[in-house]
């Protein structure tokens, strides 16, 4: 079972997205007793929390589900926000094998500048057998997140997603070097629906794209499009960064005619930097709506979400783009990206719709064993 079950905090500070809603539900004490009836009705082996506030979760939570037989595991998000994410296991159906909390926030690179978070839990099935608890089956690698909610920072969210698949692979790693078997459980909350590019590459393990300006992919050395060959594969410890490695092949009128960007260790993300999107509202406070949104209202996502900084704008000019290259823009003929052997990947942010119309009436292709 998993659910995002809705900060309080969060909720007073941006009671603009939930206008739609009942008000009763709006109330901590209501969702809070909702979501214990439903644990208590389903009895999972299994639950993962997102926006989990950090004294609810002492005072409400934990105790009871403590009482219900739970072991839990919570970790607060970085920097000044008050949730995080808990997992909880059945003591009666798993013993714990190892814990690891992942902090996504690296204050030297720009693309994790992010306070979210992460848990990855190794556990064994067991089966109790009078006073003892013996191993059942393969070990659970169990991974719960809940990533940026920008819906326009789909780069920030594959740099998250990196770490946390790096550390899974390295579980994963670590069993079948022993000769075992692990399964894997994914849970949380990604920010992204069926018909966007992060949920895809996760669920097929590839995605198609159209043939992408250059100028999306803003680099350091911008003279220049830099092939970077990826160093052999070593693992580091997870409060190291999962770096990025990006290959460009072929560029010429603007556009970039094949990419390929893979997520390794050691080979640094910082030469990909921020595509043009919606910042923090304190530091860029003029904006310009989307004339399309990119999130459905019905997912509770006001229009005032929805925007473009001035600043973005400004820069997008500055180069000789603008909004209007999308309408006469000369689109190549779909790529096959195809992204990981556990974790080979590609992301991008959309400066208009079209482009994710473009995405969506690509095909894909089997995904590789």
């Amino acid at each position: 079972m998993s659910y995002n079950i809705l900060a309080q905090d969060l909720l007073e500070a941006n009671p603009e997205l939930y206008t739609h809603c009942p008000l009763e539900v709006l109330d901590w004490n209501c969702r809070c007793s909702l979501l214990l009836e439903e644990v208590q009705k389903w009895e999972p082996d299994i639950l993962c929390l997102q926006e989990v506030q950090e004294n609810h979760y002492h005072e409400q939570l934990y105790p009871v589900l403590s009482l219900m037989g739970y072991t839990c595991v919570f970790k607060r998000r970085t920097g000044t926000k008050t949730d995080g994410c808990a997992t909880c296991y059945r003591r009666s159906c798993f013993s714990e094998l190892s814990v690891t909390t992942l902090e996504f926030f690296r204050p030297e690179i720009e693309l994790l500048d992010r306070h979210n978070v992460a848990i990855v839990l190794l556990l064994q099935p067991v089966v109790i057998q009078g006073s003892e608890a013996k191993a059942k089956g393969p070990s659970l690698c169990v991974a719960n997140t809940h990533l940026l909610f920008n819906p326009r920072r789909g780069d920030v969210k594959l740099a998250q997603l990196a770490i946390m698949m790096a550390e899974i692979d390295s579980l994963v790693k670590s069993c079948k070097a022993k000769g075992e078997d692990c399964n894997l459980i994914l849970c949380g909350d990604f920010n992204s629906v069926p018909r966007m590019p992060l949920y895809q590459l996760i669920t097929t393990g590839e995605l198609y794209f159209q043939g992408l300006p250059a100028w999306m992919v803003r680099l350091k050395h911008r003279k220049e499009l830099p092939s970077i060959i990826p160093r052999k594969y070593l693992h580091a410890s997870p409060t190291l960064v999962w770096n990025s490695c990006i290959t460009f092949l072929g560029a010429r009128d603007g556009f970039i005619h094949v990419c390929r960007i893979s997520l390794f260790n050691h080979v640094c993300i910082h030469h990909v930097q921020q595509i043009s999107g919606q910042e923090d509202l304190s530091q860029n406070t003029h904006c310009h709506r989307l004339y399309a949104p990119l999130w459905p209202s019905s997912l509770g996502i006001t229009d005032s979400c929805q925007y473009l900084t001035v600043k973005d704008m400004l820069k997008s000019q500055k180069s000789g783009h603008c909004l209007k290259l999308w309408h006469s823009s000369f689109f190549l003929p779909p790529c096959n990206l195809d992204p990981w052997n556990m974790f080979q990947s590609f992301a991008f942010n959309f400066h208009s719709p079209h482009l994710l119309y473009w995405l969506f009436l690509c095909r894909k292709i089997s995904v590789q064993p």
